[in-house]
C-alpha cells in the first residue's frame, strides 16, 4: 500500500490502522483481505482514490455476501468501468451524454466526491434504471460491486467508511 500510493514509512502506522479497521468491518483475517486488495491498489491510486476508500468499499462489498476473491473482483470491475468512463469511446460518450455527464464530469466527481458517491452519482442520473447503467458500466460483476456499495443509498458503505476513516490508533 505505500508504494502503490507513495507514502513514506512514516505512513506505515496510519496504513495499518486503515487496513485493520476495514478488516474488523469487513469479518476476514487480515491475510485474505490484504490478500484481496493489494493487487487493487495500483489502479485505485491511479484513480486517485484513497486507501480508505478503496478499503471501506472492499469490506462493504464482501458484507453484503461476497467472499474476498469476488469482493476484489467486482471492485477491480467498477474501477476499471470508472476509469473507462473517464476516457469514453464514441458510443459510451454518447450514452455519458444522454444522462447529462461527460467523461470529464465522472472524472472529477472521483477526485472531490470519492468511489462512493459517483458511482450514486451515476445511478441517479440514469433514474436508477440497470439496463441503463449496465451500458455504462457493463458486466454482472461490476453491477453487483456498484449495487453492493450503492445498496439502501450508500449507507452500508458510509457506516464502514466512518469506522475506517476515522481510525487512528488501533
Amino acid at each position: 500500500a505505500l508504494k502503490d500510493y507513495g507514502l513514506q514509512g512514516s505512513d506505515a502506522a496510519h496504513v495499518t490502522d486503515i487496513l485493520l479497521a476495514a478488516v474488523r468491518q469487513s469479518g476476514l483475517s487480515f491475510e485474505d483481505f490484504v490478500g484481496s486488495i493489494g493487487p487493487l491498489l495500483p489502479l485505485a491510486s491511479a484513480l486517485h482514490l484513497p486507501l480508505s476508500d478503496v478499503a471501506a468499499a472492499m469490506a462493504t462489498i464482501v458484507r453484503g455476501g461476497l467472499e474476498a476473491g469476488q469482493a476484489s473482483m467486482a471492485l477491480r470491475s467498477v474501477m476499471v468501468a470508472l476509469q473507462n468512463l473517464q476516457a469514453p469511446s464514441k458510443g459510451v460518450a454518447e450514452d455519458l451524454d444522454s444522462i447529462g455527464l461527460s467523461g470529464d464530469a465522472v472524472r472529477q466527481s472521483l477526485g472531490e466526491n470519492g468511489l462512493v458517491a459517483t458511482l450514486a452519482l451515476l445511478i441517479q442520473k440514469c433514474g436508477g434504471n440497470i439496463e441503463v447503467l449496465d451500458k455504462l458500466i457493463p458486466g454482472v460483476r461490476t453491477l453487483s460491486g456498484v449495487l453492493a456499495l450503492a445498496a439502501n443509498n450508500g449507507s452500508s458503505y458510509a457506516a464502514v467508511a466512518d469506522k475506517v476513516t476515522q481510525s487512528s490508533g488501533l
